[in-house]
């Protein structure tokens, strides 16, 4: 077998996958922030070069996590409902778009030292737009399970992913105002660090309160997954200690914010041979934070025995990872030449993706597997079990209700056909008691082959 597939298949490799894209971010963003300096350094020939390898890495990186979730999807898991499929296709039609327009632009930019922004509001509101929709999408998927079992972790992730979707409807509107009104064509010409070039919007500081927000709410939600897992399985690491140890990435993030850094502006005018250091100091807090995310489920699928469940659970820590990274504008909201930071926009799609993809592949593999769902249920003081033993028995429920309306209405059909006296109430709790008997055969068999 050929080495990629060999490395990719496993879950290993799609976190190894998802940790290259988000140190792309970071080559993106914050190293190509300090390449905006001088015009000989916008108008650089080696610049556009360093960008343009930076994206062709990136854009292989998300072919490899979509086919290797289409491979997935047919093979290991084995689900492939219509819906599902569709969203696979289309994820690998919008990728393949990304790629083209953003090749155009780089293209266009080696010709004649310019790009149009119309293009770059396209795939910009392409990108966005899809990604608000999936989030959209998971998050009413939560909602369906919070209904069904609520669990603290079940909300916090509710809240957690309508609120990135508020953060992500945001940084769309900020970036339709600031293209909006600029010339067609953009060049090297233009300081990006003049302030006529930004617009002072209001809806900016919304953007930095909200995001703020999400970033706590997560925090909250990954921390509390921890805490179980260091009382459940580490007991090395003390209450104090552990507290101390989560507690790092959001101070390390609240202080990187335009908040806590803005005040430091007169420091880096008087020497500025410390902007940079600032820069990559700093920088990272976006990455730290999708990083420390995606623990809780690492964690998770290090503790989960079912093959199935392992995969969906890496496609989860990938997505969240991804998601947080991704989540920049302050250097494409510069409208800058070349264009860094659309690279890392451009993931955004994908990370929104594999989260959902990978949060309902782990409910749909608890909630067939009866075994794991009992195993997870007497495990209940562990957080992470429980958050995996409510999606997957909300999951479930939702699909016994399913067969039983769908049931119930062919019952109704036939009762009009035939005359039958049996009501829907009637229908109804034979088929509950018929599952209960199963249930109950299946335990005596069980405590039989003991």
């Amino acid at each position: 077998m050929p080495f990629s597939f060999s490395i990719v298949k496993s879950y290993t490799g799609i976190i190894l996958i998802s940790l290259i894209l988000v140190t792309l971010s970071f080559l993106d963003n914050i190293i190509g922030f300090s390449l905006l300096d001088s015009y000989e350094e916008r108008s650089s020939l080696s610049v556009l070069i360093y960008l343009t390898v930076v994206f062709i890495v990136n854009i292989i990186c998300q072919y490899v996590l979509v086919m290797l979730v289409l491979r997935i999807s047919t093979s290991v898991i084995k689900l492939r409902p219509k819906t599902i499929t569709i969203l696979h296709f289309s994820m690998l039609g919008l990728i393949t778009l990304n790629a083209i327009v953003f090749l155009s632009l780089v293209a266009e930019a080696f010709q004649t030292q310019t790009y149009e922004s119309g293009v770059l509001t396209f795939i910009i509101s392409c990108n966005l737009l899809g990604s608000i929709i999936m989030l959209g999408i998971l998050t009413l998927k939560l909602l369906s399970w919070l209904r069904k079992n609520r669990n603290p972790s079940i909300l916090l992730y509710s809240i957690a992913f309508a609120v990135s979707s508020l953060v992500l409807a945001s940084a769309f509107v900020i970036l339709l105002l600031e293209l909006e009104g600029r010339p067609s064509s953009v060049s090297a010409e233009p300081n990006p660090w003049d302030r006529t070039s930004t617009r002072k919007l209001a809806i900016s500081d919304f953007y930095r309160v909200i995001s703020l927000v999400m970033f706590t709410i997560v925090w909250l939600a990954t921390s509390l997954l921890l805490r179980s897992y260091a009382i459940n399985y580490s007991k090395r690491i003390g209450k104090k200690k552990l507290w101390i140890l989560v507690s790092l990435p959001l101070i390390y993030y609240f202080i990187s914010s335009d908040f806590i850094l803005n005040q430091f502006t007169p420091i880096i005018f008087s020497y500025p041979y410390l902007a940079n250091l600032f820069v990559y100091a700093f920088g990272a807090a976006k990455q730290v934070g999708g990083v420390f995310f995606a623990i809780s489920f690492i964690f998770m699928l290090r503790n989960a025995t079912n093959r199935q469940l392992k995969i969906s659970l890496a496609l989860s820590a990938a997505g969240i990872m991804m998601l947080f990274s991704s989540i920049q504008i302050a250097i494409l909201q510069l409208i800058p030449y070349p264009p860094f930071g659309l690279s890392t926009l451009l993931t955004i799609s994908i990370s929104s993706y594999l989260l959902l993809i990978g949060l309902y592949y782990s409910a749909k593999s608890i909630s067939g597997d009866t075994e794991l769902l009992q195993s997870l249920k007497k495990r209940i003081r562990d957080k992470s079990s429980a958050f995996l033993g409510g999606i997957g028995s909300a999951e479930w429920q939702l699909n016994v209700e399913n067969t039983v309306q769908s049931i119930m209405n062919k019952s109704e059909e036939s009762n009009r056909d035939f005359g039958s006296d049996l009501s829907a109430e009637d229908v109804k709790s034979y088929i509950s008691q018929v599952i209960q008997e199963v249930e109950d055969y299946k335990r005596r068999a069980k405590d039989e082959g003991k």
